[in-house]
């Protein structure tokens, strides 16, 4: 289950998806603990954690298996949304 409603893809192991670059990243063991127990404080953790640290970068896969969260770049002029 994916709680942020993110793509259900999974990304290579270079972290490709659909031919576009992913940036990979994680968040703390103590995060990880609520995927387990409450999704709904997991989804609103990992979202608040990452629109701080990643402004306009969307969450499109999570990997329970390797705690791994796949974030694609939506600024304008970058990533997806190239002018």
């Amino acid at each position: 289950m994916n709680p942020l409603g993110a793509n259900s893809e999974i990304p290579n192991r270079l972290g490709i998806l659909n031919g576009k670059p992913l940036l990979k990243s994680t968040i703390s063991a103590e995060v990880w603990e609520l995927s387990g127990s409450d999704l709904e404080e997991f989804d609103r953790r990992v979202k608040a954690y990452f629109a701080l640290g990643y402004p306009e970068w969307a969450v499109v896969k999570i990997d329970y298996v390797t705690r791994t969260i796949y974030l694609r770049d939506d600024r304008i002029g970058r990533g997806r949304y190239k002018k």
